[in-house]
C-alpha cells in the first residue's frame, strides 16, 4: 500500500510545552498506523506557538480526519489543520 506524506499544523494553546506535545502527538497516531516523521516549532504571536509536523500515513479514505481527531483530543491541542499532502512511493 502506498504512503501519503501529511504536513498539519498544530496551533497550542498559551503556555503549554510544545516538546510535551509532540511526544503526545507521536502516541496518538501510532494506532492509526501514522508514523511521526518530523516537527518545527513556529512562533505564532504573544507567546503563542504551533508546531508543524510531518506524518507518514497509509492512503486510505478518511486517514486525515482520523488524524485530526486524534490530534485535536490532545490536552493543550487549540486547533489542527492540514497543509499539504503528497503521495509517496
Amino acid at each position: 500500500m502506498a504512503r501519503v506524506l501529511a504536513q498539519f499544523r498544530v496551533l497550542l494553546d498559551p503556555d503549554t510545552d510544545p516538546e510535551n506535545v509532540s511526544s503526545q502527538i507521536a502516541a496518538a497516531v501510532e494506532p492509526l498506523g501514522v508514523q511521526f516523521m518530523d516537527k518545527k516549532v513556529v512562533p505564532v504571536a504573544f507567546g503563542i506557538v504551533a508546531l508543524t509536523i510531518l506524518l507518514s500515513t497509509p492512503e486510505e479514505e478518511g486517514i486525515t480526519d482520523k488524524i485530526v481527531d486524534a490530534l485535536s483530543s490532545i490536552p493543550g491541542v487549540s486547533s489542527v489543520e492540514l497543509e499539504a499532502m503528497s503521495r509517496s512511493g
